[in-house]
């Protein structure tokens, strides 16, 4: 299976490390959209086999392709972002898991 972590700050880089160290998917990716602080994790994790690539959560079309090459989906950016995400793994048939804290949907 394939999993994407997106964002890459504290709780990403955590995921990313827990997915690396404890897991075994066949491929593991983390996305940003600052390649400076996705550099940071892969120096981070230089140990890991994990994907890294830059991909801006607000472009719901380059999303939407994104998700059809992935199984599962963990998304650990701002909340705010999370009920359009879901919406587009929904259309993607693609696993969604998210960190929460939107108390309003």
């Amino acid at each position: 299976m394939r999993i994407v972590v997106l964002g890459s700050g504290m709780m990403g880089r955590a995921i990313a490390y827990d997915l690396g160290c404890y897991s075994n998917f066949e491929n593991i990716t983390v996305i940003d959209r600052d390649r400076k602080i996705l550099k940071s994790v892969e120096n981070d994790l230089k140990n890991q086999e994990i994907n890294y690539d830059i991909l801006n959560v607000e472009k719901k079309d380059e999303v939407k392709e994104y998700f059809t090459n992935f199984d599962i989906v963990i998304s650990a950016v701002p909340y705010k972002f999370n009920f359009d995400l879901a919406k587009i793994a929904i259309e993607t048939y693609t696993h969604f898991l998210d960190l929460g804290g939107n108390n309003k949907i």
